[in-house]
């Protein structure tokens, strides 16, 4: 069965999603900033960009704790967009 436009946009945005809980959890855990830094940049980038959404985020160029706050909280704020539109365009629809 093939699957519409709207369904392939679904998935892509699930996937955003499962990764910018993942990044969270990083974010939030107990390793040093140097470590989540090393986890958040290049992998959860390289799986932000596999999804084909696109975020913008300032980056602060300050520590590694910065860098990573800053990326974690666009990563955020831009799911909940994507939630928002896909609400907008499908009736609720949950990500989580």
């Amino acid at each position: 069965m093939m699957t519409t436009p709207l369904e392939a946009h679904q998935e892509k945005v699930k996937r955003f999603w499962k990764i910018a809980e993942e990044a969270d959890k990083i974010a939030t855990s107990n390793m040093s900033w140097d470590d989540k830094y090393d986890l958040i940049f290049p992998s959860i980038v390289k799986a932000v960009g596999e999804t084909g959404i696109r975020i913008d985020w300032n980056d602060p160029d300050g520590s590694y704790e910065d860098d990573v706050l800053a990326f974690v909280q666009a990563l955020k704020e831009h799911a909940i967009e994507l939630e928002m539109a896909m609400n907008s365009i499908d009736g609720p629809y949950i990500m989580r």
